[in-house]
């Protein structure tokens, strides 16, 4: 466990204020939803600007052996400020991949607000 959160502490730029903190928190996530992988990525805001950002992507599991891509954009203000989310409206069952229906984004949101 230390190890993963020292090489997560690394993957963080310095402007990432509580490294520490982020990287036992990535930890955690990625326990849990071990479909989420941490990246560094670019993000780009509404605006046109862009930045070098920590980014947990992959799929949650919501019920009925669904599971929904997203990915989980920490600013480097976090934690003052949320998570930035986004979703793919469709998903993977046992079917293969299937557009999802107003249902299943809302229970989506309701299971990230829960985490």
């Amino acid at each position: 466990i230390i190890m993963e959160t020292v090489r997560l502490k690394k993957m963080l730029s310095k402007k990432y204020k509580h490294r520490h903190l982020i990287a036992c928190e990535i930890w955690s996530v990625i326990c849990q939803y071990t479909s989420l992988k941490p990246v560094l990525d670019t993000y780009v805001f509404n605006d046109g600007s862009s930045r070098h950002l920590m980014c947990l992507t992959g799929t949650i599991p919501v019920w009925m052996e669904c599971n929904i891509p997203v990915s989980l954009w920490l600013l480097q203000s976090y934690p003052l400020h949320p998570p930035m989310s986004h979703l793919l409206c469709r998903y993977h069952n046992k079917n293969g991949w299937q557009v999802a229906q107003y249902e299943v984004v809302l229970c989506l949101l309701i299971a990230i607000s829960e985490m």
